[in-house]
């Protein structure tokens, strides 16, 4: 007669002296080994952990791919807006920080003609809501230059060129009917984590060049005196920023040190979440 009871998943090697445990589990060598050869035949064509992971990366990059063929897309008489905060914010249905339109005037001091590759020579190139204000494009922008493993929160408008890692920058907004409360790199082939690396943009930049001419981390095809032309016009430009507004170019700022205060649970991308809580729950 078959054995029905449900397989003890210690099997003959379990501890357990209670009568009632040994009543209603098996304990066989024999059944715990077919049990297992069948969990092994049933599963013999599914992927392991690593082709998993390089299926997802496979998705990511389709994604990508999608976002560049932009040449037959329809686009916004620019011209026409007068007030590009307010368009922005009607098209894209969530407000951009200051530091974002200042970034693009800087990156239109150093190629006015096409800003979008401004900072070619240190590999970035912007994207996401930039092609919005730059190029005009008509696009679902919610998911535009959206990374396939990025959370929802995560707004990539950086992106890194020729990355190994698909390194891109983007703001992180804990409540969408608020600006950002960060900006940060990702980079889905390494390992998912959403580095903090300053509260605008202009510190997250100051934050990797100064990483390309130390050479810790990144490396880039340009020669380093590209990259340190790069980094003097932007020193110049924050320079005179000064006079009017300031940015920070810490990486941890006193907005992100509040931040970590409020932080209500751990996340697997270490950026954690932040949601009101009642007063007296807690």
């Amino acid at each position: 007669m078959e054995n029905k009871r449900p397989l003890c998943k210690y099997g003959d090697k379990c501890f357990r002296k209670n009568p009632n445990h040994l009543k209603n589990f098996e304990h066989s060598s024999n059944q715990l080994n077919n049990k297992n050869l069948n969990i092994k035949t049933e599963n013999q064509e599914l992927p392991d952990k690593s082709e998993m992971l390089d299926l997802l990366t496979k998705k990511s990059e389709n994604c990508i791919e999608q976002n560049e063929n932009l040449d037959k897309i329809e686009k916004f008489d620019l011209s026409k807006i007068s007030d590009m905060k307010k368009f922005v914010a009607e098209i894209y249905k969530m407000e951009m920080p200051d530091d974002f339109f200042q970034f693009l005037e800087f990156c239109k001091s150093l190629n006015e003609s096409d800003p979008k590759y401004a900072l070619i020579d240190i590999g970035i190139e912007l994207t996401g809501i930039f092609d919005l204000i730059i190029r005009g494009y008509k696009l679902d922008y919610r998911v535009h230059a959206r990374y396939f493993l990025d959370p929802p929160e995560f707004q990539t408008v950086l992106k890194v060129l020729n990355s190994p890692s698909d390194a891109h920058f983007g703001y992180f907004r804990d409540d969408p009917d608020e600006l950002p409360v960060f900006v940060a790199i990702s980079e889905p082939k390494l390992d998912c984590k959403i580095n903090i690396r300053s509260d605008n943009l202009f510190g997250a930049l100051n934050w990797y060049i100064d990483e390309l001419i130390s050479g810790r981390s990144y490396k880039i095809e340009s020669c380093m005196e590209k990259v340190k032309k790069i980094k003097a016009s932007f020193d110049l430009w924050c320079e005179k920023l000064k006079s009017s507004k300031s940015f920070s170019l810490s990486v941890k700022t006193p907005r992100i040190k509040s931040r970590e205060k409020k932080v209500n649970a751990k996340t697997f991308h270490s950026a954690g979440i932040v949601v009101p809580l009642d007063s007296k729950y807690t």
